[in-house]
């Protein structure tokens, strides 16, 4: 009986981790956004740009919806970004991320990723 109770306790244990952990998911799986109207971007050293040309909005959107994004191992604070991303419908927040921390989990680096919001500023 009491290998029996050891083996719940530990299949709990583990079933409790496994759903704790964070998966890889794509840009719209996290964000499914339909209307964005406005992108603020920051970028690290603290500059800001407004993009409000709704056809390049768009075109960017499209090209980052199947950008994968894998959780860091350690889930440890960071400090700093590359870019910090504010996205807007209307005057309404509808998603916030920085090239490191989406929705309170760390990510890999990803330079595509990193790259396309570059090639959206210029």
């Amino acid at each position: 009986m009491n290998y029996f109770c050891r083996s719940i306790v530990l299949g709990i244990a583990l079933l409790l981790l496994a759903s704790c952990q964070q998966k890889t998911m794509t840009f719209q799986e996290i964000f499914p956004v339909e209307h964005v109207t406005k992108l603020e971007i920051t970028i690290g050293k603290g500059e800001k740009k407004i993009i409000t040309d709704e056809t390049k909005i768009n075109n960017w959107l499209k090209e980052v919806k199947e950008t994968k994004f894998t959780p860091k191992k350690k889930q440890e604070a960071m400090v700093g970004y590359l870019y910090a991303v504010k996205m807007y419908d209307e005057e309404k927040e509808v998603g916030a991320f920085t090239t490191s921390k989406v929705k309170d989990y760390y990510y890999e680096p990803n330079a595509d990723f990193e790259g396309k919001i570059t090639k959206l500023l210029n």
